[in-house]
């Protein structure tokens, strides 16, 4: 008869043997096998598609960074990718078949952030997928799974090229350490580590650390819509408003853009020049969208959007702001009131030549050193006939013979930001001679 005591010991010891057995049947090791990327469409979102595969089963004999097969049992795969800061990741991946899908998981994003920092300008995003079974198995077991990453949209446009790295990683899964456990990867990301009472993990079981640290890359198209200043105008006049469509990749055929515009401004009729557009290759083209002005038109800073669309639905899109002034004494650009100071008396200008049907006069006023840009703007009575942007201080004009007021503002920083001072820089009025 044995002991009591030597009997709880061998039971003990037993249970032990058994917890690291059922261990090692959780253990499994997956791969990334091969990674692709394109774009799709002309200017659409970066695809990655990687295959993965069980390793050390058939067709995968790659053992990854833990050295080891997969076993039978349950786990959850880890899908990271690192992207550029500004990329959109979709909202979940999902294997080829639709069978397996991957939830974002932003504890994965820190722990790879965590232990392998992303560089300046990049971003880790994590997936976590649902449980599957692996099968130690004779048969060929691989998954594919695609992701689709808008191009970043903090640039006009996205230059390229978009950068990218996947890494695959595998936890098991029991009653005890179950799927909605939060993602840990301790000390290491390339090593196996415990994680949970009966369960490991290893965050990053492929690519080889070597490759972690570098990136793969792909070319990339993409177009932005760029507004002008703000075009300023009355009531009951046609204006045009600028934009720049700046194109960024190589010239592709299938890049033929058809132009159209929108306007918050009620009642106003809106028409692009061009109608449409087919880059060369990287560059600007400038694109002016006429904007005719109802006659009751209410003072006031509307919008003035342009698309630019391909027939397969991809779009950029941009908009600029028109500004409806009120009758003069009117508004600074880029808003609806406010009074413009006195003028001086009025300066004729008199033509070189006896009663001239147009005068080409020359316009100046002292330089503000405050000013990027002006925006000269020429009225008769309450109708803007003039509002150009000159970098000087000066601008030719054409006018008939008659009276006219001139008002200058001084425009601060990048015109597209449409900021002026708070007050006319000069405003005089004008009478243009006839002899």
């Amino acid at each position: 008869m044995r002991a009591p005591g030597r009997s709880r010991l061998a039971r003990a010891v037993a249970l032990l043997l058994l917890a690291a057995a059922a261990a090692v049947v959780l253990s499994g090791c997956v791969v990334i096998k091969s990674v692709t990327a394109e774009q799709r469409g002309v200017i659409g979102p970066a695809r990655v598609t990687v295959t993965l595969c069980p390793s050390k089963t058939a067709g995968c004999p790659d053992q990854g960074n833990s050295h080891q097969g997969a076993e039978n049992g349950q786990v959850q795969l880890l899908l990271g990718y690192r992207i550029p800061t500004g990329a959109a990741p979709p909202a979940n991946v999902a294997s080829a078949d639709g069978a397996l899908i991957f939830a974002a998981s932003p504890d994965y994003a820190a722990e790879l952030q965590r232990l392998a920092p992303a560089p300046a300008g990049e971003r880790w995003v994590g997936f976590l997928s649902g449980t599957v079974a692996y099968q130690k198995a004779a048969a060929a077991q691989s998954m594919v799974v695609s992701g689709d990453f808008g191009l970043p949209d903090d640039a006009d446009p996205y230059a390229g090229p978009f950068t990218y790295r996947p890494v695959v990683g595998v936890r098991g899964v029991t009653a005890q350490s179950p799927a909605a456990r939060p993602v840990r990867c301790y000390t290491s990301l390339t090593a196996k580590n415990a994680d949970g009472p009966d369960s490991d993990v290893i965050c990053v079981d492929s690519p080889a650390a070597a490759a972690l640290a570098t990136d793969l890359s792909l070319a990339t198209r993409d177009l932005a819509v760029i507004p002008g200043g703000p075009a300023t105008t009355a009531a009951g006049v046609l204006v045009g408003v600028p934009f720049t469509l700046r194109y960024a990749g190589p010239p592709d055929g299938g890049a033929n853009f058809a132009l159209s515009a929108s306007t918050t401004l009620p009642g106003a009729v809106v028409a692009p020049s061009p109608g449409s557009l087919a880059p060369a290759g990287g560059g600007d083209s400038q694109v002016v969208v006429a904007v005719t002005v109802p006659a009751g038109a209410e003072p006031g800073t509307y919008d003035v959007t342009l698309t630019a669309r391909l027939a397969s639905g991809e779009a950029r899109a941009g908009t600029a702001h028109l500004v409806v002034a009120a009758p003069l004494h009117g508004a600074a650009p880029g808003s609806a009131g406010g009074a413009v100071a006195s003028p001086p008396p009025p300066q004729v200008l008199h033509a070189p030549a006896a009663r001239p049907r147009i005068v080409r006069l020359r316009l100046t006023w002292r330089r503000d050193h405050r000013a990027s840009y002006y925006n000269l703007q020429i009225y008769q009575g309450r109708r803007k006939l003039i509002s150009v942007f000159p970098r000087g201080p000066n601008r030719r004009v054409s006018l008939r013979p008659g009276r006219y007021r001139m008002v200058v503002w001084s425009g601060l920083g990048a015109q597209r930001l449409g900021q002026y001072a708070p007050r006319p820089w000069r405003a005089r009025a004008l009478v243009v001679g006839r002899h």
